[in-house]
């Protein structure tokens, strides 16, 4: 499972404990915490099944822009047999206005 970091602590131990690998794509402040590039180059491999991150992201505070969530979703649909997993229990904290659940992707 790709999980785009920094992310919350538990991430990669329950990863672990379903008996997966987590492969962490990190980001630094210059990008905003955001991992999108590096995972949609070369951090998924033929048993990648899955893909975790939040927005707004547990510790950081970014929030994915709308652009940013379809890129994600182009890259992964790129790849078949690959989920996205995101946690959204930080939805609606969020006061810059700029949210955008990824749910309302999978609507399309």
């Amino acid at each position: 499972m790709i999980i785009l970091a920094p992310y919350w602590v538990s991430y990669s131990e329950i990863v672990k404990l379903a008996g997966g690998v987590p492969v962490l794509v990190s980001a630094d402040i210059d990008r905003d915490y955001k991992g999108l590039r590096r995972a949609s180059c070369s951090s998924h491999n033929p048993r990648t099944r899955m893909l975790l991150f939040s927005s707004p992201c547990n510790p950081t505070g970014s929030v994915y822009l709308y652009e940013e969530l379809n890129t994600i979703a182009e890259v992964i649909a790129a790849h078949e047999g690959i989920y996205i997993v995101s946690d959204e229990i930080y939805e609606y904290i969020n006061f810059t206005g700029t949210n955008t659940p990824a749910s309302v992707l999978s609507k399309r």
